[in-house]
């Protein structure tokens, strides 16, 4: 690698700790959620500084930011997200927001082969819900959460499940196949090798990420 050669930074922001990825191309140069005495450190910032100090590198070196912007917990996805809209303008870089829907859903679908459930816990026992297939997000719903889980399944007996309630739906449809992707939240590792196709996806000031919440337009 060249040592001029630009990096990445990608952050999983829909819980804490954060996931704080820098990488190279599809290399992976640090991964935050491998070292155990960060998994304390609940500040986007402080992670970022210690990321680049690890690998010797300096904040003027990133040429793009990837952010997930939610759905996930409250706090955690606005503090991420301004932190990350800032850091872009700061730096004149662009910035490029990925879901949680796609965030889980694309790599599980990849590696079942079949379409991914995705659901993260909201209140007053609602939940989002996201179906992703075919490469893509292809229903967002908000309500009620086994309702409206029925709702974005449709026809599909065959799938996999990510997100906050995998044991729950699991014994909830008996009759289906399912398979229990193991994860709760998305990873920023898994932002890497989406990077080279979102360059549509990329935003610069006055242009700015924004957190989904029930209130997005995907929900409507």
């Amino acid at each position: 690698m060249s040592a001029k050669e630009k990096i990445s930074l990608s952050i999983e922001s829909s819980a804490l700790p954060y996931g704080v990825v820098l990488s190279a191309g599809n290399e992976i140069l640090f991964d935050s959620t491998q070292h155990t005495e960060l998994q304390t450190l609940k500040d986007a910032p402080a992670l970022a500084k210690h990321a680049l100090e690890a690998i010797g590198r300096k904040a003027s070196e990133i040429e793009r930011i990837a952010i997930n912007q939610g759905p996930g917990g409250t706090s955690a996805i606005r503090a991420g997200v301004a932190f990350a809209n800032s850091l872009a303008y700061s730096l004149g870089v662009p910035i490029i927001a990925v879901n949680t829907f796609e965030l889980l859903g694309a790599p599980a679908t990849a590696r079942y082969n079949c379409p991914t459930l995705v659901t993260v816990k909201s209140i007053k026992s609602n939940a989002y819900v996201g179906l992703y297939a075919d490469g893509a997000v292809q229903q967002t719903l908000y309500g009620p959460m086994e309702e409206t889980v029925r709702k974005a399944l449709g026809q599909h007996t065959t799938w996999a499940v990510a997100g906050a309630h995998r044991e729950q739906l699991i014994t909830a449809f008996p009759e289906h196949t399912i398979y229990d992707t193991g994860y709760k939240f998305g990873l920023a590792t898994d932002m890497v090798p989406m990077l080279p196709n979102l360059g549509s996806r990329e935003l610069r000031f006055p242009k700015f990420v924004v957190p989904i919440t029930e209130q997005s337009l995907m929900f409507k």
